[in-house]
C-alpha cells in the first residue's frame, strides 16, 4: 500500500515542485498544495476515462 501514496508525493515533487516551499505563509502554501493535488488528480482522471 505504501508504494500507491508514495508514488503520488514523488509525481507532486518532481513535476509540480512540491519537493519546496516557494511562499512564506501557510496559507499560500496551502493553497498551492491544493492546486497541485486539484491538477493532478484532474490529469489522472483524463488518463482513466480515456481507458
Amino acid at each position: 500500500m505504501r508504494y500507491i501514496v508514495e508514488r503520488t508525493f514523488g509525481i507532486l515533487k518532481q513535476h509540480y515542485g512540491m519537493g519546496q516551499a516557494r511562499y512564506n505563509g501557510l496559507a499560500r502554501n496551502a493553497a498551492k498544495l491544493t492546486l497541485m493535488c486539484i491538477s493532478y488528480n484532474l490529469k489522472r482522471a483524463a488518463v482513466i476515462k480515456q481507458r
